[in-house]
């Protein structure tokens, strides 16, 4: 059985297309995990197997990073009051703490919003826009990891990789270094198990 079959059989969400695609014949999940060119799909199944990384985490990892490309191409496109905003949230987030993650990622939500907001109805540069809707979205699922969302992250993710390849690659592999290998609990969402994985089978 192919992971792409495995993870429509057992998953309750249905992956999307593209990752379908990319998934391909790949077999093995830990040779899958380590090849995974985005971290919004690695980030998917973690939270689909009810596992939610620390907030410090996806504060300094996937949100600081967002808001950071945000910055710099709001700088790129002209005006640079909101550049500076969220350069100062950006850096607020990197220095986040287990005790101080809460409120820090609930201050970058708002903004976030109110960045991207400021930017469309400038109607600035397409780069900059989509960078500031990053921001927006990596705020928001950052809210929705405080009241405790599983799936926070994925959207982090999302709206980080949103950026392109480099962001895609970068996302996944700070996921790679928080988890290594796929987790028991997400091989057992596939129908697996590690010593199988290892072996090259599923079931």
């Amino acid at each position: 059985m192919t992971l792409a079959t495995a993870l429509v059989a057992h998953c309750s969400v249905r992956p999307c297309d593209e990752a379908l695609t990319w998934l391909g014949r790949r077999r093995l999940p830990s040779r899958a995990w380590a090849e995974c060119p985005q971290g919004k799909w690695l980030l998917w199944i973690l939270a689909l197997a009810g596992i939610c990384p620390p907030l410090e985490w996806v504060a300094r990892e996937i949100v600081a990073p967002a808001f950071g490309y945000a910055a710099s191409a709001m700088e790129a496109a002209g005006p640079s009051e909101w550049a500076a905003i969220l350069r100062e949230h950006e850096a607020a987030l990197r220095g986040v703490t287990e005790e101080t993650a809460a409120g820090i990622l609930s201050a970058a939500q708002v903004a976030g919003d109110a960045a991207g907001d400021a930017y469309v109805d400038a109607r600035a540069a397409a780069e900059a826009v989509e960078a500031a809707w990053s921001a927006v979205w990596a705020a928001e699922a950052a809210s929705w990891a405080v009241e405790g969302a599983t799936a926070a992250a994925t959207y982090a993710a999302d709206a980080a990789g949103a950026t392109g390849d480099a962001e895609h690659r970068r996302c996944a592999d700070a996921v790679r270094r928080l988890y290594p290998e796929p987790p028991p609990e997400v091989l057992a969402l596939l129908g697996t198990t590690p010593d199988a994985d290892a072996a090259g089978e599923l079931p």
